[in-house]
C-alpha cells in the first residue's frame, strides 16, 4: 500500500536509508513528496518514510539509473553521505532532472585529489601532498595517509616514522577505490568541520 506521497506525483529517489538520511526522508514526506528510498540494508531505518524501498546499495549507480527511470522520478539525492553524491549528480544529468550541482562539482566533491588540484588552481594553501601507488624513498614524516576516494576515517593514519609509512599506504591503498593513497604533510593545529550552504551560485 503507498503512503500520502502517492496523490502528489512528486517523485524523488533518496539514496540512503540510514540514520545520516532520517532528516531528509522525514521532510521529504512531510511535504507530501512520494519517496523512493534505496539502500543495502533491508532494515534501514528511514524506510519507515518511504512510499516505496528498493533494496540496493547507495553505490550501484547503474541499478539506481534503472530504478529512477523505472519510477519516473523528478528529482534524485543522496543526502548524508559522501560517495553517492557524485552518483546522484551524474543519474541526474544523464536523465535530464534538476540537480542542485552539476556532475563535475560533484566529483571534484567526493575525491580528495581533485579537490586538492582545484585548491592548487584556486591558489589556496594547503598541505603538501602527493599520491603514491607504494611507499617510496623521500617520502616526509610526519604525515597522514589517506585513501583518495573514501569517506570517513577508512584508511587513514597518521604516521610519525619512515617504518610505518609501508603498512599505512598499504592499508590505504587496499580501501581506495583507484588503487592509489595520499601521503599529506601533518600540519599541526585545530581542525575546522564546515557545514555549508549554497545560494544561488
Amino acid at each position: 500500500m503507498e503512503g500520502p506521497g502517492a496523490a502528489t506525483g512528486r517523485r524523488l529517489l533518496v539514496l540512503g536509508a540510514g540514520p545520516a538520511q532520517l532528516g531528509l526522508l522525514a521532510a521529504a514526506r512531510g511535504r507530501g513528496l512520494f519517496v523512493i528510498a534505496l539502500d543495502r540494508d533491508p532494515a534501514a531505518p528511514g524506510f519507515r518514510f518511504a512510499d516505496r524501498r528498493a533494496i540496493i546499495s547507495t553505490e550501484d549507480e547503474r541499478g539506481i539509473e534503472r530504478l529512477a527511470a523505472a519510477e519516473r522520478v523528478e528529482g534524485v539525492i543522496a543526502p548524508g553521505i559522501d560517495w553517492p553524491v557524485a552518483i546522484a549528480a551524474r543519474v541526474a544529468e544523464r536523465m535530464g532532472l534538476p540537480h542542485p550541482i552539476d556532475a563535475a562539482t560533484a566529483g571534484a566533491a567526493v575525491s580528495k585529489v581533485k579537490q586538492r588540484e582545484r585548491l592548487a588552481e584556486a591558489g589556496v594553501p594547503q598541505p603538501r601532498w602527493q599520491l603514491v601507488s607504494e611507499a617510496e624513498p623521500g617520502l616526509s614524516v610526519p604525515s597522514v595517509v589517506k585513501a583518495p576516494d573514501r569517506q570517513g576515517q577508512k584508511g587513514l593514519a597518521l604516521v610519525r616514522s619512515e617504518e610505518e609509512l609501508p603498512a599505512a599506504i598499504g592499508r590505504a591503498i587496499e580501501e581506495s577505490r583507484s588503487g592509489v593513497a595520499i601521503v599529506e604533510e601533518l600540519v599541526d593545529g585545530p581542525e575546522v568541520t564546515v557545514n555549508a550552504l549554497s545560494v544561488r551560485g
